[in-house]
């Protein structure tokens, strides 16, 4: 019953992914009832939240303390948001905050890419994917689409619902297919999807793959490429990497901050001062996105992504000083590579005196 406990309040991370500590006593009441007790304590940044209750089962006083809990936590966090918009209002002093983000945002021009090439794909992701490729031709293959497919009905010989054009992913279940068959068989297989041009391959979890077949591959200008992480996880980053990429994007002018965990937009005119405003919160202990220029993605329905550009990185030009540039130190964890945009801030202007 404890471990059903602790995995109950584990899920709470879920809401909230500030909680320092847990302790959960589970004790029984010896009246008539005879009633079990479920007490579990929260600490989350110096507050202790705290949720009793008892009924006549474990796990029904553990599930409605959690509910308990759950509704707290959702409360506190209310509170904090509140306290940290606060503190920004007061730090910017003269500053209109405006919350309707689309709205202010689709005044620029968005741009989407309709094509990637697999030999970016590769050299973006081939550190954090541990990738290794297995041929080296078709790295000018473009990639259109940015889902990913599991070929295991193409190598059974079914392919009239087969979207080719994806990245193709090899897991466990396609390779063991696959090792089930003599190695004719899975040539013949392999040639099934060769009728169409495959983008690229993907083996996971460090499958071993006849040379056959990937000579195959190369045959065809196929490029194939294998990964130890498993296929949950490399399926993940390559889908996370694709949605940003096939996304709408625009660029936008201005200073990008993360303050207390709120992704905070500066706009306004040039020379307004808005990569100084970002500077100061900085020096302040917050963590810089991105200055002068913040690539801004659209994901999903109303979700704007900010990022930095490779070209300005955490460099930020600071007018009116004796240095033009500021480097941030992403060591110092006072630069992070891209935030959520929350809050679009217009720089007025401050008034003299």
């Amino acid at each position: 019953m404890r471990d059903y406990a602790q995995d109950a309040v584990r899920k709470l991370e879920r809401i909230y992914d500030g909680i320092v500590k847990s302790e959960i006593i589970l004790s029984f009441e010896r009246t008539r009832n005879s009633l079990k007790v479920a007490e579990i304590h929260l600490t989350v940044y110096g507050t202790l939240l705290k949720a009793v209750q008892k009924s006549d089962d474990y796990q029904k006083s553990v599930d409605t303390a959690v509910a308990k809990l759950e509704r707290q936590l959702v409360k506190y966090k209310g509170k904090l948001h509140e306290k940290e918009k606060a503190k920004c209002e007061k730090s910017t002093k003269k500053i209109n905050y405006h919350r309707a983000l689309t709205m202010k945002l689709e005044s620029a021009k968005e741009i989407r890419k309709h094509s990637i090439t697999v030999g970016f794909l590769y050299e973006t992701n081939k550190v954090r994917l541990k990738l290794v490729p297995l041929t080296n031709v078709g790295y000018d293959n473009t990639i259109r689409d940015k889902s990913i497919h599991r070929p295991g009905l193409a190598l059974a010989g079914y392919v009239a619902l087969f979207t080719y054009d994806r990245v193709q992913v090899f897991g466990n279940t396609e390779i063991r297919y696959l090792n089930s068959m003599p190695l004719e068989e899975r040539i013949k297989a392999f040639n099934t999807l060769f009728k169409f041009a495959i983008p690229c391959i993907f083996v996971t979890n460090d499958n071993p793959i006849d040379q056959e077949l990937v000579q195959l591959a190369a045959d065809h200008n196929v490029p194939m490429f294998r990964t130890s992480l498993e296929t949950t996880k490399a399926v993940y980053f390559l889908s996370d990497f694709l949605d940003d990429q096939f996304s709408p994007q625009t660029t936008i002018h201005g200073s990008f901050v993360d303050v207390y965990g709120l992704g905070l937009l500066f706009i306004g005119r040039s020379g307004i001062g808005k990569s100084e405003i970002a500077l100061d919160l900085i020096e302040r202990g917050h963590r810089l996105v991105s200055d002068d220029v913040v690539n801004v993605t659209r994901k999903g329905e109303g979700i704007l992504i900010g990022a930095g550009t490779d070209l300005v990185k955490h460099f930020m030009e600071i007018r009116d000083s004796d240095l033009s540039m500021y480097k941030v130190s992403s060591g110092s964890g006072q630069f992070r590579f891209q935030k959520r945009v929350e809050v679009v801030v217009e720089v007025d202007g401050m008034e003299s005196g």
